[in-house]
């Protein structure tokens, strides 16, 4: 069994590490807490794509790819985020990316909807009629 080698994976693991260190330093509530958190998010991630884990999963085993899907897609996003302190959150949540991909409640408005954004091309008005029509005009299938 083999461990793969990858300079991309290494450089975005470097990068996001060095970017949250700057991060972190930047704001006065970041505690040793997020960064053990964020750490964590970082090594999931290593595991995940740089362990026998990622040869197996490409080779062999279709469990064993779920399991780093897994690892990717609901253990390393939750620890990556709590390893930002709420200033964190507030400094990022101004970058114009970031801030066209995500919403929240700001100054009382609806936070049920983003006020720009790729979502706010979906028609609302066709979402709320798709979830409040009634289950006699919904397709059903025979049993």
């Amino acid at each position: 069994m083999s461990w793969p080698f990858d300079p991309t994976v290494y450089a975005g693991l470097v990068a996001a590490f060095f970017g949250h260190a700057w991060l972190a330093r930047r704001v006065d509530d970041a505690q040793t807490k997020h960064t053990l958190y964020f750490g964590l998010g970082l090594v999931t991630l290593w595991v995940a794509l740089e362990t026998p884990i990622d040869m197996v999963s490409d080779h062999y085993l279709d469990s064993v790819h779920m399991l780093q899907h897994v690892l990717l897609g609901f253990v390393a996003p939750p620890l990556m985020l709590l390893g930002l302190s709420p200033d964190m959150a507030g400094v990022l949540s101004r970058v114009p990316f970031v801030r066209a991909i995500t919403w929240c409640a700001r100054d009382g408005k609806d936070s049920s909807r983003p006020p720009n954004g790729p979502y706010s091309l979906i028609p609302r008005k066709s979402f709320v009629a798709s979830m409040t029509s009634r289950p006699s005009q919904r397709t059903q299938t025979p049993q």
